[in-house]
């Protein structure tokens, strides 16, 4: 699956990833707050980005919300990589490969992501 024929659901952005770019970005109640944030190497190339939702029956025993369901349903059958912050309980979650990884602290999403960025 490739992300270009969602990019086109978004806003294209083209900027440097900053932290103070993705704070703003998802401040809430600022025009690009839902939906997610596509970024390749060092660049936001889009924002409010609609991701397809995976299924919610086979995922866990607990329910998902939309933002995790999209993340495991983008990066079913793609090589994407998705960071998930509940916006309910600021709990980090990373998708990959279909699959959600909860609760990581700051130490372990570090960890990670040298990894999945080296």
């Amino acid at each position: 699956m490739a992300l270009g024929e969602f990019l086109e659901t978004g806003v294209r952005v083209d900027a440097r990833v900053t932290c103070e770019l993705l704070k703003t970005i998802f401040q809430p109640g600022t025009a690009l707050h839902d939906m997610a944030v596509v970024i390749r190497g060092d660049r936001i190339i889009a924002a409010r980005v609609q991701l397809p939702l995976a299924e919610d029956g086979g995922m866990s025993s607990h329910s998902l919300g939309s933002r995790h369901r999209a993340a495991v349903g983008i990066t079913t059958g793609s090589d994407a990589t998705c960071l998930v912050v509940s916006e309910e309980t600021g709990i980090i979650s990373v998708a990959e490969n279909g699959k959600l990884t909860r609760n990581m602290d700051e130490a372990e999403l570090k960890k990670y992501l040298s990894g999945v960025l080296s």
